[in-house]
């Protein structure tokens, strides 16, 4: 399967979540700034995300192949157990979000503004959850990152490169959807209620 990039993510901005989230109260004078800054971040905010769809080609005791990539790690290897396809993708608020927050200058707006590319990439992941699901079919998903449990780093861990070794931080050829910014990088496993395809 080629690599596929969804860029039609829709970006709502759940003000309670946010405000609960940031701990501002209604009626407090920082919910009206809260407010202004969500919208400005829900009008250029275009989230993203990319994916494929891959292959386990092997597995030993601590170690998986997904598509020709051998993927070092006994807790990744255990969780794909009875696991045939993976989803491995990377989850973005995308740079106009990004670019959007850089001119963002008071130090409590910028992290306001990084709660809110932060619920973006949330919101992506979930929703190409739902896009596998109503796609592929898959049955039960389920998602491991790199760094949760025992996984390492993206920095150490070559096993994590795509598109010819290149990483999600790579700013090269047209290949990439986009630019460094906020994302997440992770495996989606597929695996049916009975273990099989």
């Amino acid at each position: 399967m080629e690599v596929r990039v969804l860029d039609a993510v829709p970006f709502p901005i759940d003000m309670d979540s946010l405000a609960k989230q940031l701990r501002i109260r209604e009626g407090s004078g920082h919910l009206e700034k809260l407010e202004k800054l969500a919208d400005q971040a829900r009008a250029v905010g275009k989230p993203k995300v990319v994916f494929r769809a891959a292959y386990i080609e092997e597995r030993s005791e601590d170690r998986v192949r997904v598509n020709g990539v051998l993927l070092s790690s006994r807790v990744l290897r255990v969780n794909l157990d009875k696991a045939h396809r993976v989803f491995p993708y990377v989850a973005t608020c995308g740079a106009e979000l990004e670019e959007w927050s850089q001119g963002v200058t008071d130090l409590l707006e910028k992290f306001w503004a990084d709660a809110i590319k932060e619920m973006a990439v949330k919101q992506t992941v979930r929703y190409l959850n739902e896009y596998l699901t109503e796609s592929f079919q898959p049955g039960r998903l389920s998602r491991m990152n790199p760094g949760s449990s025992r996984l390492a780093s993206l920095r150490a861990a070559p096993s994590f490169q795509h598109s010819g070794g290149r990483t999600p931080r790579h700013r090269g050829p047209p290949d990439r959807p986009f630019p460094d910014d906020a994302h997440q990088v992770g495996f989606r496993d597929l695996v049916s209620h009975r273990g099989e395809l």
